[in-house]
């Protein structure tokens, strides 16, 4: 296998990486984007990093590399001349789009969340990888003030109309408990009836929201197994209490250490549990914070991008 001449400290090889993705802009939401993240995690732990802004890679010159990685983006067009290995890592839940299957076709690895989805996209004839992106930025730490818990119950995301079931949970726990929503999209929350919705909080701002807040809800708009968010993982590593609506396989990543409910009822019985059992949720913050430092941070993730290249088929 092709790599360089020098090791990590680790023992590891030293590769040099072109990554093309959004590095010059923001994600959608306003927040920094995975990309950067990633690229970020790569070259601090000792290895080359070409980015390469997506919407100019055609123009630009292309160096010699150990392995080209994308990140999602519908307007790349014919990647074929790339070098090769190509690994495709799509953070997101996709819905067949041509685009989309056209860089699975075109990838020698696609990484992904979606292992339902396995079989059908191996048709294409490109190796799946189970990848999820629930990384936390190496940043990314508990709030080092002590602040007052002024918010009972805390989500922050995205209203999303057909995300049927969360909205459902959220709108029942606005009527019984004390419901924050800190979004992107206030407005949409907002129509709704939601009684207390803010703007975003993200990045270095969000260990501050962890702090004051006694839970974190955390609850995808698909249900889908091997498939969620980074939302978990960021609000362990601040410190949060995190309540989560299981979906299988968050065991093999996230052990035992956040609270867990499958039903609407069971959520909102655990609510009333723990807001008047502070220092169980407070020991139980405690350990998924030790847990996430340890496990959950973009460096873990792309160790495994890395184990999983060199080991490809």
């Amino acid at each position: 296998m092709k790599h360089s001449e020098t090791y990590l400290k680790t023992g590891g090889n030293v590769y040099k990486i072109l990554f093309l993705g959004n590095f010059t802009g923001r994600a959608w939401d306003g927040s920094v984007t995975d990309e950067n993240h990633i690229a970020d995690a790569l070259e601090t732990l000792g290895h080359k990093v070409y980015r390469i802004q997506r919407e100019a890679w055609k123009i630009m010159d292309i160096p010699e590399v150990d392995f080209t990685l994308i990140a999602k983006w519908q307007s790349y067009g014919d990647i074929s001349s790339l070098p090769k290995p190509i690994l495709y890592w799509c953070f997101d839940y996709m819905h067949e789009e041509d685009w989309h299957l056209s860089l699975i076709k075109s990838a020698t690895l696609y990484l992904g969340k979606e292992i339902s989805k396995k079989a059908y996209y191996e048709q294409l004839g490109t190796p799946f990888h189970w990848l999820p992106q629930d990384f936390t930025p190496e940043s990314m730490d508990k709030f080092p003030d002590k602040v007052k818990k002024k918010y009972d119950v805390v989500f922050t995301g995205s209203y999303i109309p057909h995300a049927e079931w969360r909205n459902e949970l959220l709108k029942k726990i606005d009527k019984k408990f004390d419901l924050h929503i800190f979004s992107a999209n206030t407005q949409d929350w907002s129509i709704k009836d939601f009684k207390n919705v803010h703007p975003a909080i993200l990045d270095d701002n969000y260990p501050e929201l962890i702090a004051q807040t006694k839970i974190n809800i955390s609850c995808d708009w698909v249900i889908d197994t091997g498939y969620w968010s980074d939302r978990m993982a960021q609000i362990m590593a601040c410190e949060g209490f995190v309540l989560n609506k299981y979906i299988p396989m968050q065991e093999v990543i996230y052990k035992d250490y956040p609270v867990y409910f499958k039903t609407i009822d069971e959520c909102m019985e655990k609510i009333g549990y723990y807001l008047d059992h502070e220092e169980e949720r407070t020991r139980i913050a405690k350990k998924g914070y030790q847990f996430a430092t340890h496990n959950l941070k973009v460096s873990n993730r792309v160790k495994d991008l890395l184990t999983i290249y060199e080991n490809r088929p």
